[in-house]
């Protein structure tokens, strides 16, 4: 739950002040996600099997099967306003919408389930 705090405040500082930077820094991060799941999905050696177990050790009974791309959509849901919100500018919380309905809107799941 603190993550998702700290996710939105780094996000909204960041929107300010670097827009440019968070956008780049979400398209690295989406790419090196996708190139982990490439790896881990093809068993790619050396590393195929090692990726494999740590990504495994952060999913649930919902993300089993060949692929697993819910870490992808999630970054990708944050990121999405951020990038749409550099071509035209609607409202000035707009480049936040990602981060807030994802972020709040887990935390606030996570809280009334009582995850950990």
């Amino acid at each position: 739950m603190y993550a998702y705090l700290i996710l939105t405040l780094a996000c909204f500082v960041l929107t300010h002040n670097q827009q440019a930077l968070l956008r780049l820094s979400f398209s690295g991060a989406v790419g090196i996600f996708m190139i982990l799941e490439m790896i881990r999905f093809g068993l790619i050696q050396p590393f195929g099997r090692m990726v494999d177990k740590f990504i495994c050790s952060f999913i649930d009974d919902r993300d089993r099967g060949p692929l697993i791309v819910s870490h992808i959509y999630l970054l990708i849901g944050c990121a999405l306003p951020i990038w749409i919100n550099n071509q035209v500018s609607f409202h000035p919380l707009c480049p936040f919408a990602g981060v807030i309905i994802l972020g709040i809107g887990d935390a606030m799941v996570c809280s009334l389930l009582k995850c950990q």
